[in-house]
């Protein structure tokens, strides 16, 4: 716990502190999604506009490894809502 609580303050120090600033602030928008969370998925796509929308992120990756993802997605999404009490 220590070290993630470490890690999340080194790359909150690295990224832009205004909530409505790329590439993180506005995923930390959305309810559940924090500082790990939206730097992860930023990494992960990198450039938004290349997609005229969203169904274009899984263009060419097989239904059962899009399932996965979004599961896994869901599933730290539920852990951050419970671990927030």
């Amino acid at each position: 716990m220590i070290r993630r609580d470490a890690l999340e303050k080194t790359i909150a120090e690295l990224i832009p502190a205004r909530r409505g600033s790329r590439p993180s602030g506005r995923s930390r928008c959305l309810r559940g999604i924090d500082t790990l969370s939206a730097v992860g998925l930023w990494a992960a796509v990198g450039d938004f506009q290349r997609f005229a929308k969203a169904g274009q992120l899984m263009r060419g990756k097989r239904r059962t490894i899009v399932a996965a993802a979004v599961a896994r997605e869901l599933a730290g999404f539920c852990w951050a809502l419970a671990d927030a009490d």
